[in-house]
């Protein structure tokens, strides 16, 4: 399957130089909390903690080169937020996140967030992933099955090895170009083509009016962020060893000892004809593994965060029912 574009929407090529803003000094979501991982930061944002006893908890793993996790997955953080309690956490080089020195394999991806999860007390969770994220999560579950109550794919990649990207290299290329113009964290966004680029792929982030109301706080939040964010070595790592990444999990499926629920992008699913055909190669046939598609785009967390949350507490709750 030849897929270039559709999981990846937020890259656009900017012949720029970055300026970097510490994002400490911009105001943020209160319910944000940062964690130390091998010494150096790693933001996340917990929701659901309202006084009354929520026992189960989802972990949200962030698709690639998303400026900030916490303010994208909110929404949908939010609408489960009644039922369950709702960990985004923020790769390093995303969000508030520190920029790590380390490359972004998929195992130091998969062995930080297990890290996360540990300094945060939690012993049995599920899992959630939208795009590249549900490789990562995929990764996970291999790593650590007992961890693990169940996987929730939001539109997840499940494409099988490197061969399936064909046609990356060239977004590769782009996005290490950039990069070499980030050069000692200084950005100067002065040409006409970097003043374009912010603009565009901060409208586009702010969008999503229709089905969530962000306010102007939340547009300056995102411009500071793309100045950490967009261009960094950490996202230049993960686009450049995500052939890679892939061919890691090449062949491999969810144990069986795993329930999934992925809900798939009806819009993904006419663009690519094998796009549900590849993920039901990930799983067992099995009364706990479903796949779902819904009107929507890839981002189908805006466009579906109702039906998706409800979804997901139905699914939740069948499973109880199953055992």
């Amino acid at each position: 399957m030849k897929l270039i574009t559709i999981l990846f929407t937020l890259l656009l090529t900017s012949f720029v130089r970055w300026n970097f803003v510490d994002a400490r000094h911009i105001n943020r979501d209160p319910t944000q909390k940062f964690i130390k991982i091998n010494g150096e930061k790693m933001s996340l944002s917990i929701y659901g903690n309202y006084g009354k006893k929520i026992k189960q908890t989802i972990v949200f793993m962030s698709g690639l080169n998303i400026l900030s996790p916490i303010m994208t997955y909110k929404p949908l953080a939010e609408a489960l937020s009644d039922e369950f309690k709702i960990i985004i956490i923020e790769p390093f080089g995303h969000g508030y996140s520190d920029v790590s020195k380390k490359p972004r394999t998929i195992e130091n991806i998969t062995k930080e967030l297990h890290k996360a999860v540990h300094k945060l007390g939690l012993k049995k969770f599920y899992l959630a992933g939208h795009s590249i994220g549900g490789l990562y999560a995929l990764n996970y579950i291999i790593q650590y099955p007992k961890e693990v109550k169940g996987f929730i794919g939001l539109d997840n990649s499940a494409q099988n090895g490197q061969d399936s990207l064909i046609g990356y290299d060239s977004l590769i290329a782009e996005k290490l170009e950039c990069n070499r113009m980030y050069n000692n964290n200084t950005w100067s966004g002065d040409s006409e083509i970097a003043k374009v680029t912010k603009k565009k792929i901060i409208d586009k982030l702010m969008s999503h009016t229709e089905y969530y109301e962000y306010s102007e706080e939340d547009r300056q939040i995102y411009t500071t962020l793309f100045e950490n964010s967009y261009c960094n070595d950490n996202i230049a790592s993960e686009y450049e060893n995500s052939p890679r990444n892939y061919e890691v999990v090449k062949d491999v499926k969810f144990p069986k000892s795993v329930p999934t629920l992925q809900i798939l992008s009806s819009d993904t699913c006419n663009s690519y004809s094998d796009w549900l055909e590849i993920h039901q190669d990930r799983i067992y046939k099995s009364p706990y593994n479903e796949i779902v598609i819904m009107e929507a785009g890839h981002d189908i967390m805006f466009d579906k965060k109702e039906a998706i949350a409800k979804k997901v507490k139905s699914w939740v709750k069948s499973l109880k029912n199953k055992k």
